[in-house]
């Protein structure tokens, strides 16, 4: 077996696209393929086999990641085996190149963390996933693993306009520590917020931050561009579910201006009642997962 990083030329060969046509029914968009497939954020792996025909692809694996305040995170999206190839563990064996790949990095670019989700029913790959030491979610749907990166811990949270954060200094920041929770450092967060791939918002009371969200996005090869409506916060003084619902609003245009074509929520259901994301348009995947679907002519 042969695995390698995913080319350019491998998504003109007719032997791959019968390899993805296994994994999903619904039509590729190969150019928006290989538009990601040079991003440094997109990891793609292609297992090959040599044959009496020649070599020929018989599995394919994305790993697409994201910067977050928790850290960098990794997003399994994207696996399949050849159907002639399956019961031979060789979804380990993708995988496995995968995170490898994932955190074999430089120190700032490590992911600290993954999440997938995997529906009940598919006992074999689920067993893939804890064996490598991915925790359940109580949703029983969702897996998360620390891949050894900075994983931020968190702490006790202690006239509203919506804006980017541009002023990083200390005394700006010790607002957005109140209203997250999160435990940050300033030369981290420094960075992260003229990062490019983190599109976000702050909600302003005059010079007092009271609200935070972020959306970065991702590729895969099925969904396309997907958001995920990270860190998104109030102060619970200012907490209301219509100026929650605005900020959702405006994080979600965000989204769409990136091509998104879907927002992601993961969080569990009694705190998705709370915020009214429901109401949001967002419904409860299979897979645990709140998502919503954006219109795309």
């Amino acid at each position: 077996m042969i695995k390698r990083i995913l080319e350019e030329s491998d998504l003109k060969a007719p032997d791959f696209r019968k390899l993805i046509e296994q994994l999903t029914f619904l039509e590729v968009d190969y150019l928006l393929m290989l538009a990601n497939l040079s991003d440094s954020h997109f990891i793609s792996v292609v297992l090959e086999e040599d044959t009496a025909e020649g070599r020929i692809p018989i599995g394919y694996g994305s790993f697409p990641f994201y910067p977050t305040l928790e850290g960098i995170t990794g997003v399994l999206e994207d696996m399949v085996i050849h159907r002639d190839y399956r019961d031979r563990e060789l979804g380990g064996m993708v995988y496995d190149e995968l995170e490898r790949i994932l955190t074999d990095r430089g120190s700032k670019d490590k992911a600290c963390q993954a999440w997938l989700t995997s529906n009940p029913n598919r006992k074999v790959a689920r067993g893939l996933y804890q064996g490598r030491g991915y925790d359940l979610f109580p949703n029983e749907k969702l897996f998360v693993k620390k891949l050894g990166g900075r994983l931020i811990t968190l702490r006790p949270t202690d006239n509203v306009g919506f804006r980017e954060l541009c002023d990083t200094s200390e005394e700006a920041l010790g607002n957005l520590f109140q209203v997250t929770g999160k435990l940050l450092e300033l030369d981290q967060f420094g960075s992260l917020v003229f990062n490019p791939r983190f599109p976000h918002l702050t909600i302003m009371d005059g010079k007092k931050m009271v609200g935070f969200g972020s959306v970065p996005c991702y590729y895969s090869l099925v969904k396309g561009v997907s958001a995920v409506m990270d860190n998104v916060f109030l102060d619970d003084n200012y907490f209301s579910r219509e100026l929650m619902r605005e900020l959702y609003l405006q994080l979600e245009i965000k989204a769409r201006l990136r091509g998104a074509r879907q927002a992601l929520a993961v969080m569990e259901e009694r705190e998705a009642e709370r915020i009214g994301l429901a109401d949001l348009g967002y419904k409860l995947s299979p897979t645990g997962v709140f998502r919503k679907q954006f219109y795309h002519p």
